[in-house]
């Protein structure tokens, strides 16, 4: 109940300051099949004692007896489990099996299960209901939003163990070692650390990050949902009224110059289209060969139509028809329009032409996000996830830059149970300035050695995940794909003029079969960002023992790392161009 009532007042915080729609949290309370009504009548009771003020309808159930169940002086009706999420009355939930056989509720935030399970894919499914954001988007301000809690102490944990593993992507099935949602133990959120300036804050969100582009993105279809962003004054003043016709006019302005610069390959399409050669073979009736002939024939005026609608309509988001209109009205009123149309689709055959086209919505697209990107940065809630999307659905390589969340949900214990070390100067901690982490031993060894310097201001553990709130570098694998290296740990340090310095110190393994297209992510990262960071260093323990590093601001070690053609990394590390980490 305290963690259903914690989810209660932050989502009551986050949809007042955000202007979201409210969100009433749901606790679901799974019961053994064969629970009497002694059993369910103390659940109710622990339920009510920890919960008071809940209303007559508060609490429901879903059994598989459709009958109102009576509690002392409460009637718990029964629901069809897909009314849940809609009713809110509805607070709690009783069930047994409902709760991993179909049902969807995204505002089930909190689990409590008194059923024994042991079968990884019955576990799978009841983890899976619960993984559910009530607001269908993540929230990017308090970190607890992200999340849903379950409690299972009669889960088999074996099993348990295995789809957590499953779910952050390090299950033997995940062949691509895709990186998903976090499943943390016993965890607690933690604000931003009281011991640290505000000014580290946001001297971390200035740094770059580098989002996954996405092969199939289109720059027109992204260009679009700018706009409509731009222009939407739904919550306000629009930051840009006009924003749909600037774009239009921008693309058939690249359209006409594309035009004149291909005129002579769009004239031999327009005879292409307009035309067929028809090639025939004679032969006399005595079977001798004359040879061929080739003759050009007018294409019918309905295949014309036909042939280019679909070549228009095939340049997305309707800007090859708006061009096309746009030809219209500039033409004089007595060209004939098939005409035209039949040029504006010789031009969009022209090779390259397309790739010109979308160059010119993501130019758009860039200066429009550079323009208004304070405006932007104080957008919140749905519109601010919706800015993001946009900013994301890149088809090459763009920068943007680190936003950190107002606070970080984390595990205090690992996987036996066992409490996490603690550790101070992390951007995130409790009031005392601690921070639990789950580092193995090289990554102790970083930190410790990084808090230890004179320098050292602050230490921010980069997430796994490539979210917003991670420092990600792009890059791509041996088959091409593109991939996110999110590096282990941000230092923040205190030059001696007394201003900020951000370094990487990244100690990642190097017998990973990904780890030489990380290493030359990195050299690439540092090519274009090296005034922005004192150190980029990747570190990996040598056959000694000890730990060494390759700091990728030094050019000689990016040269090294990208003509390196061997199989393991780790003969870098021990080359001339690392040193002893320390």
């Amino acid at each position: 109940m305290k963690a259903t009532r914690e989810f209660e007042s932050r989502w009551t915080a986050y949809c007042v300051s955000e202007g979201e729609p409210n969100v009433l949290p749901l606790l679901v309370i799974q019961v053994p099949d064969k629970s009497d009504m002694a059993k369910i009548g103390q659940v109710v009771q622990i339920v009510e004692s920890e919960w008071p003020g809940l209303g007559p309808n508060a609490i429901a159930h879903v059994f598989g007896e459709h009958e109102p169940v009576a509690i002392g002086s409460r009637t718990i009706a029964w629901v069809y489990p897909e009314s849940i999420q809609t009713d809110a009355d509805i607070r709690v939930v009783l069930a047994k099996e409902a709760i991993s056989t179909g049902w969807d509720c995204p505002r089930a935030e909190v689990l409590y299960s008194e059923r024994p399970a042991n079968d990884a894919t019955h576990i799978a499914q009841v983890i899976g209901r619960m993984v559910r954001q009530p607001l269908a988007h993540r929230i990017a301000t308090d970190d607890a939003l992200n999340s849903v809690t379950c409690y299972l102490p009669l889960f088999d944990r074996k099993a348990l163990s295995s789809i957590k593993n499953e779910l952050e992507g390090k299950g033997a099935e995940n062949g691509e070692n895709e990186v998903g949602p976090e499943v943390l133990r016993d965890p607690k959120v933690f604000e931003r650390n009281p011991h640290v300036a505000a000014e580290v804050f946001e001297f971390i969100e200035t740094l770059p990050s580098i989002p996954t582009p996405e092969t199939s993105a289109n720059p027109l279809r992204r260009a679009k949902n700018l706009v409509r962003l731009l222009a939407d004054d739904a919550t306000g003043h629009a930051l840009l009224t006009d924003a749909d016709t600037l774009l239009t006019k921008t693309l058939n302005a690249r359209m006409d110059g594309l035009a004149a610069e291909h005129a002579a390959a769009v004239a031999e399409n327009v005879t292409d289209i307009k035309t067929v050669k028809v090639n025939t073979s004679v032969v006399t009736v005595t079977g001798q060969d004359e040879g061929a002939r080739s003759r050009q024939i007018e294409t019918h005026a309905k295949d014309i139509d036909r042939d280019t609608r679909k070549i228009l309509n095939a340049l997305k988001e309707g800007v090859g028809k708006a061009y096309y209109a746009y030809r219209v009205r500039k033409a004089d009123p007595a060209a004939n329009k098939l005409d035209i149309r039949v040029e504006v689709a010789a031009l969009l055959l022209v090779e390259g032409v397309i790739a010109e086209i979308e160059a010119a919505a993501n130019k758009f697209v860039r200066k429009q996000l550079t323009t208004f990107a304070v405006e932007i940065k104080n957008t919140t809630g749905a519109t601010r996830d919706a800015y993001r999307k946009v900013q994301e659905q890149t088809s090459v390589p763009e920068a943007l830059t680190v936003e950190l969340r107002a606070n970080e949900k984390a595990a205090t214990k690992d996987g036996t149970g066992e409490a996490l070390r603690i550790f101070e100067g992390h951007i995130y901690s409790d009031a005392a300035g601690k921070f639990p982490a789950a580092l193995n031993e090289w990554e102790q060894e970083v930190v410790t050695t990084e808090i230890a310097r004179p320098s050292f201001v602050a230490w921010y553990r980069n997430p796994q995940r490539a979210t917003p709130n991670s420092l990600r570098i792009p890059y791509q694998n041996e088959s091409g794909r593109w991939a996110s290296l999110q590096v282990d740990f941000l230092i923040v340090s205190k030059r001696d003029n007394g201003t900020l310095a951000a370094s990487i110190v990244d100690p990642h393994g190097d017998h990973l079969a990904d780890a030489k297209a990380k290493l030359r992510a990195l050299a690439d990262f540092a090519d274009k960002y090296s005034a922005q960071f004192l150190r980029i260093q990747s570190v990996a323990k040598a056959t000694d023992g000890t730990l060494r590093y390759i700091d990728l601001l030094d050019a000689g070690a990016r040269k090294a790392v990208r003509a390196f053609e061997g199989g393991k990394v780790s003969a870098l590390y021990e080359s001339e161009h690392a040193s002893p980490y320390k």
